[in-house]
């Protein structure tokens, strides 16, 4: 079942956010994690309004996080009312310089539904999306009777339409929760990119704290730490490197640790310290009023990340290769032939492999039989993301016979998908590329992300 709330409701910061299956919008504040991974903040110049006119009442401004004076003007007032320049107001004002890029977000008490940005020639249309580009298994909610933004949650199937995190202000079993207010610490974490710990429709979940070969304890989220073990605990958004996270106080931050909430809290786990744990929403709940927990929306329990067994093939050093097998250093490699495409192996190959990704927790996992048209054939362990001839990544729980696979010799089209009956168990691998995120698997080598 879906509601509706007020404009009021979806348009002010100190709405609460809702529960994992009930979650309010939080409108064109989402906007804002939009911006770029790695966006330094700008320097900004605010001027306030002139002496004598009146602030607004219907809208507020804020620039990288600074409060900007609104205005307004006076159109509808003697001499001007009812002229040729009457068109419409009230109208409001607000200047503001800047160097380089910066956020600006606009909380209105008005309908923004028609809302023009000018100049029109430059084509720019408003969209209300909360979609990740990156997060492949979401599709855009749609429903005609109502403005996105008025919707109280995302259908009955929420986790397919929305590709943020929001702060559980739930209080599970134990009987207290922490609801954003206005009074909530400014450093408190509203909403931002997808947790690590939360599994999605096409993509598992880390298993906390996200061991592996290289790093045995996991991950540790602040210095001394190295930052990849720091990246070991950051949102898969932007492939470790770091998360969009929307604070209280309406700023927009691309944080390179998980520790970015007040006095260094893991924004992602529960508890008021940099590591804390994790636990389900409706079960668990924050820890206290400073403690930020950003969960996504009807995940389920997770699952932990997965990818091949150990006797796939991958190419290294020009030779076919078990992923056991494969030593950090070794060299992503195919040998160039008359029909390989020159461009995509100059992309994928002579990246170095940084790490062997081992996952051996005893945790079962679904698998997939690839078959191929030309009798070679793959298996999956759970979801990875494979390159069609198309260009588009697209996880293999969305491959079906017909899909064309991308080599660097060109397509190979997949006869067969068939999902095992029973979940299997063993070891299984992934590869780890250092400046890159592309490896070749099976003989015919097939691109796939690292992941």
């Amino acid at each position: 079942m879906r509601t509706t709330a007020t404009k009021t409701q979806c348009e002010r910061l100190n709405m609460r956010a809702g529960r994992t299956g009930r979650l309010f919008v939080l409108g064109i504040l989402l906007a804002a994690l939009a911006i770029a991974s790695g966006q330094a903040w700008a320097e900004v110049v605010t001027y306030p309004a002139p002496p004598g006119e009146t602030l607004s009442a219907d809208c507020e401004v804020s620039v990288a996080g600074q409060k900007v004076d609104v205005y307004t003007a006076r159109v509808l007032d003697p001499p001007f009312a009812g002229k040729e320049w009457d068109f419409g107001g009230p109208y409001s004002f607000a200047n503001f310089d800047f160097s380089g890029s910066v956020v600006v977000r606009i909380v209105s008490k008005r309908s923004l539904a028609n809302v023009v940005i000018r100049p029109e020639s430059f084509r720019i249309k408003p969209t209300k999306s909360f979609l990740c580009r990156g997060d492949t298994g979401v599709t855009q909610f749609v429903d005609s009777t109502v403005d996105l933004t008025d919707l109280f949650d995302f259908g009955t199937e929420p986790a397919k339409h929305c590709s943020y995190t929001y702060h559980d202000p739930y209080p599970g079993t134990a009987g207290t929760g922490f609801p954003l207010t206005t009074s909530s610490d400014p450093g408190m974490a509203v909403a931002g990119d997808l947790s690590p710990w939360f599994a999605r429709p096409e993509r598992p979940a880390y298993v906390f704290p996200n061991k592996t070969t290289a790093y045995p304890n996991g991950f540790k989220p602040l210095p001394p730490a190295s930052r990849e073990e720091i990246k070991l605990g950051n949102s898969w958004a932007h492939q470790d490197d770091g998360q969009n996270i929307l604070f209280a106080d309406g700023h927009t931050n691309f944080e390179k640790t998980s520790a970015c909430g007040v006095n260094e809290d893991n924004v992602y786990t529960i508890g008021d310290n940099p590591m804390g744990t994790v636990g389900a929403p409706g079960v668990a709940a924050p820890a206290s009023r400073t403690d930020s927990w950003l969960v996504s929306d009807g995940t389920g329990a997770p699952k932990g990340t997965r990818c091949f067994p150990a006797d796939t093939i991958v190419w290294v050093d020009g030779e076919m290769t078990q992923i056991s097998k494969v030593v950090a250093g070794a060299m992503v490699d195919k040998p160039a032939v008359t029909k390989t495409i020159m461009s995509l192996q100059k992309t994928v190959c002579s990246n170095e492999i940084e790490e062997l990704v081992v996952h051996d927790d005893g945790a079962s996992w679904e698998r997939y039989d690839i078959s191929l048209e030309n009798g070679n054939s793959l298996v999956v362990a759970d979801s990875h993301y494979f390159l069609l001839a198309s260009g588009e990544w697209v996880s293999s729980l969305k491959l079906e016979a017909g899909s064309k696979l991308q080599t660097l010799e060109g397509a190979v089209t997949i006869k067969s998908v068939v999902k095992s009956a029973t979940p299997s168990t063993g070891t299984v691998y992934n590869l780890k590329i250092k400046g890159g995120d592309r490896y070749l698997v099976g003989k015919d080598g097939i691109v796939v992300r690292d992941w």
